[in-house]
């Protein structure tokens, strides 16, 4: 059997290094590193004005209903943010976005196979940009639906899924960037350049932060229209990334040559090892994370009374927890793992993972408490145990060969959306049984979430460190095909 034709090792890493031109990978680092810097800025000018302006939407529509309110149209701009923390706008509000979010992952879900086989065919840098400027075309969209409100019902804002069949959706954008980091860097650096560049990411979303919920202040419009418009430039850039799709003399081996089928079967003889498997598993957390990020901010407005613009500048704090985690603790970290006790860099990814998870797990639960500083907490700790998911995608391509790292990156980015089919119920549903039953209770969905991420912590502790040895006989089916 060629080393081409190697197998998903049962618990052991492949071990195989391809390292392009320095200056090549330079420049791709480099660019990949402002392409997250400048997306940070959109998602931050973007995310929490977009929920305020949704929110706005039902609110106005709701004390324009005459007939609920004694009979009085009550014009926009008498309608406070204060006024729109009720139950029945906040359910609605739930509803709604909840409904979006299950649309988008289960049209992405949909595309994500396609474009990750297609990444490993025509380039990553081609599927990048495509995707990109899909994201831009939902912003553009979504932007109009709330806008033109009396023409369009805030409803139609789920047809932003229908924007994925151009790209693939939000996913694949970040599919593509860690596989052309997995491209251009080894085992031991990898992690550390993946932390780098979220730190570029995040030193950015520190101002961008802030200068939303400045923004917000004067109009929640302002800081979404500057969000989306970023999106069209961070596309621009994307093209001027340099290939890093790996070709080797095999003909084997080379992507444009290699059937569908043949990727799928790849894909599929991923399953075969049980710490893949187990590292899939504790994606549970990476969807959880995701999650958080854009739920946290209506949680603690209804549960505390706070305005989402308040809840910015706490974020700007956590993202300043992360920066001194990503800049020193990490790096520091992994490099006494890697030189005083000579881990392995896959042992040294391992024992990062596990004990961030950890932390995620305690984050989530304390976020559940009755009390805003208990919860405050635990979105803090949450914070420091995101990192897991940065390491498990670090740790994941040790167990691939490097001609299938888009297609297991894709795989990730499935499971990912299975998870938001099932997250995005559960949240709302959650969120509105917890208003119902009030008191504790309220803290019910970062219970669930609680329970999820024990689940993602108890799979990486069986994640076996291996060896270095690689087990062949588990693909020997698919090496008679190849030799025939």
């Amino acid at each position: 059997m060629s080393r081409s034709d190697s197998p998903v090792g049962e618990t052991e890493p492949l071990l195989y290094s391809k390292p392009p031109c320095k200056s090549q990978a330079r420049k791709v680092i480099l660019l990949i590193a402002l392409i997250a810097a400048i997306s940070s800025i959109s998602g931050s000018f973007i995310g929490l004005p977009f929920t305020r302006l949704v929110e706005s939407a039902i609110c106005q529509g709701y004390y324009e209903s005459g007939p609920d309110h004694g009979g009085e149209l009550l014009p926009a701009r008498d309608v406070d943010e204060a006024d729109c923390k009720i139950d029945v706008i906040q359910a609605r509000l739930a509803y709604v976005l909840a409904i979006q979010e299950i649309l988008e992952a289960v049209s992405g879900f949909a595309f994500a196979l396609p474009y990750g086989l297609l990444a490993d065919r025509i380039g990553r840098t081609k599927v990048l940009t495509l995707s990109l400027f899909g994201i831009f075309l939902s912003g553009c969209w979504a932007g109009l639906v709330v806008w033109q409100r009396h023409v369009f019902p805030i409803w139609t804002i789920w047809f932003i899924s229908a924007f994925q069949m151009v790209g693939g959706g939000q996913g694949i954008p970040m599919t593509m960037i860690y596989t052309m980091i997995a491209d251009v860097q080894t085992e031991a650096e990898r992690t550390n350049t993946l932390f780098y560049i979220m730190v570029c990411a995040m030193v950015t979303e520190l101002v961008a932060s802030s200068l939303t919920a400045t923004l917000m202040s004067i109009s929640p419009w302002l800081p979404f229209c500057i969000g989306v418009s970023v999106i069209g430039i961070v596309t621009l850039i994307a093209m001027a990334i340099p290939e890093t799709r790996p070709s080797t003399p095999s003909s084997e081996t080379t992507s444009e040559h290699v059937p569908i089928a043949q990727h799928l079967r790849h894909i599929v003889k991923m399953f075969t090892s049980r710490s893949l498997c187990l590292i899939f598993l504790s994606f549970i957390g990476e969807h959880i994370v995701l999650k958080n990020s854009f739920f946290a901010a209506r949680y603690i407005s209804k549960r505390f009374s706070w305005p989402l613009s308040r809840y910015g500048y706490f974020m700007s704090a956590r993202t300043l927890l992360a920066i001194l985690l990503y800049v020193l603790i990490l790096p520091q970290t992994s490099h006494y793992l890697l030189s005083r006790l000579d881990c392995t860099p896959l042992r040294k990814d391992l024992t990062m993972a596990r004990s961030t998870a950890i932390i995620l797990a305690i984050g989530l639960l304390l976020a559940a408490g009755p009390s805003l500083p208990l919860v405050l907490t635990g979105f803090l700790l949450t914070t420091i145990g995101a990192s897991s998911t940065v390491i498990c995608r670090s740790m994941a391509v040790q167990f691939v060969d490097p001609a299938h790292i888009a297609s297991m990156y894709t795989l990730l980015n499935l499971l990912n959306f299975a998870g938001a089919m099932v997250a995005s119920p559960l949240l709302a549903g959650t969120f509105v049984l917890g208003m119902k039953w009030s008191g504790v209770w309220q803290g019910l969905p970062y219970m669930c979430l609680g329970a999820l991420g024990v689940v993602s912590a108890i799979a990486l502790g069986f994640v076996d460190g291996g060896d270095g040895k690689i087990e062949h006989d588990e693909d020997e089916d698919e090496a008679q095909d190849n030799e025939g």
